[in-house]
């Protein structure tokens, strides 16, 4: 029954954290369902997580944003195949 409500509670933290994200740019509750996907082993809610962290940085035009282990250099190399980094 454990392993249920923290589900549930990932879930919600993820949604409200994406909300929040949109509506004011605070991104505190959206940390929070990142610490607490990991925990619960949550993949698909933590690649929602990482998903909105990084469409929250792109509106922002950060590009080179830091999201942690990886940064978002690589996004326009990906839209742009053709033209290849130096």
């Amino acid at each position: 029954m454990r392993a249920r409500s923290d589900r549930l509670r990932a879930q919600a933290l993820v949604r409200l954290g994406g909300h929040r994200v949109l509506m004011n740019g605070g991104e505190q509750i959206l940390s929070l369902a990142r610490v607490d996907t990991q925990r619960t082993g949550a993949v698909t809610l933590h690649c929602a997580v990482g998903s909105v962290r990084t469409m929250h940085a792109i509106l922002r035009c950060e590009w080179r944003a830091n999201l942690g282990d990886r940064s978002l250099f690589s996004v326009p190399i990906r839209l742009r195949p053709d033209e290849r980094p130096a």
